[in-house]
């Protein structure tokens, strides 16, 4: 039995999707990690406490600021693998990449604050940082071309 151009595509595009969003998810553990250990060493070779363990949840310390930055750009890599894997413009990609983006952070562990634009920053950087290395793979497949 053999299977059909279109259901390799739609294989092609869900292997996209769930690669990028497994990478995103691994991105952010390992990142978030990596800046608390290089965090935690700058701290001591400056002859300072090392805490920036305790501080990854305080949006207010460098420790969030940089934490959420490596997110951010762990996850923009993990789109543009995604969208790599995946056929030239799916929008399938990054629409299904956002939209697990999004439902993850519901189900994390929210930063201890209530401003909203702390929320947002947690909640949709990584969603828009997906969406962003789509586009950046794009526009390299189309100069590519």
């Amino acid at each position: 039995m053999h299977s059909s151009p279109r259901s390799g595509l739609k294989r092609r595009v869900w292997l996209g999707v769930l690669v990028g969003w497994l990478l995103s998810i691994g991105a952010a553990d390992v990142l978030s990690e990596l800046v608390v250990v290089a965090g935690n060493s700058w701290e001591l070779a400056a002859g300072r406490e090392a805490l920036w363990f305790t501080h990854t949840r305080n949006p207010s310390h460098l420790a969030w600021s940089v934490q959420q930055f490596a997110i951010v750009l762990g996850c923009a890599v993990a789109g543009y693998i995604g969208a790599h894997l995946a056929p030239r413009r799916a929008w399938a990609v990054p629409v299904g990449l956002v939209a697990l983006s999004l439902l993850s952070a519901f189900f994390a562990h929210l930063p201890r604050s209530n401003s909203l634009v702390v929320l947002l920053i947690f909640s949709l950087a990584p969603a828009i940082a997906l969406a962003a290395g789509v586009a950046v793979n794009w526009r390299h497949r189309r100069n590519d071309a």
